[in-house]
């Protein structure tokens, strides 16, 4: 597994916000260009964006600020936030953007369709889960569907990839719903990128820990910019979790 720095952006500014509610924001010093350097100067290989906004309007809001980091970084990047439309996904992969996170319209089976056909490797799909049920429309619309069944499903029609996010575990720094996670894990055969919670040196040894092949790495956002985790350092004690 890898550990992935997240970089949210509202308003062309470095943001987290708590459980994802935009009345619970921290704007950070830094432009979001700052932090992707910083963050792959301390070891990151890719970096997980999300234009905030986007997930609101269902259309890119935040080009400038992800095309300044696509011109300041050479690593991989991962965005997320408002993809809606084929258009807006090569959009983004035209714009050098690696990997394309949906979430909304996975629930709709022929777009997730059309994409795997033509992105499969450039396919990520977002599940962002309270109480096990899939949540939508930048977290604020709540579903009656399972979140493993959906997974299930949508692996079945060619998603390589996913992101396990436990809404109530994000932006709190009471660490991840490990369980949850495990379960997806157990699921399905893509990878599973774990997102929220992690805020401690003990989760990386907890996650370190987890022997599934299809486990490819963790999210850390707030921890980073609220100082409870040194990413280099974080990085170091995974790789020696691994020797």
């Amino acid at each position: 597994m890898i550990l992935i720095p997240a970089i949210d952006i509202i308003g062309g500014q470095a943001v987290r916000l708590r459980q994802g509610e935009f009345n619970q924001k921290t704007v950070y010093p830094l432009l979001p260009e700052e932090y992707a350097v910083k963050w792959v100067n301390q070891g990151a290989e890719i970096l997980h964006l999300v234009d905030l906004e986007a997930t609101l309007s269902g259309a890119p809001v935040n080009q400038a600020a992800v095309k300044k980091i696509r011109t300041t970084i050479d690593k991989k990047i991962e965005l997320g936030g408002g993809v809606r439309s084929e258009e807006t996904f090569k959009f983004w992969i035209d714009e050098g953007i690696d990997r394309i996170v949906v979430g909304t319209k996975a629930l709709e089976e022929d777009f997730i369709k059309s994409l795997t056909k033509k992105y499969s490797d450039n396919l990520v799909v977002s599940l962002d889960v309270r109480d096990r049920k899939v949540q939508t429309q930048g977290w604020i619309t709540h579903t009656d569907i399972d979140y493993l069944k959906l997974a299930k499903r949508l692996e079945d029609l060619g998603v390589k990839h996913f992101i396990y996010t436990d809404i109530s575990k994000d932006g709190v720094l009471e660490g991840p719903n490990f369980e949850g996670f495990e379960e997806l894990l157990d699921t399905v055969l893509a990878t599973v990128v774990l997102s929220g919670g992690v805020s401690h040196m003990d989760h990386i040894k907890r996650l370190a820990s987890i022997q599934k092949p299809n486990f490819y790495g963790a999210i850390i956002g707030k921890a980073l910019y609220e100082g409870k985790l040194e990413f280099g350092k974080a990085v170091y004690l995974l790789k020696e979790s691994y020797a």
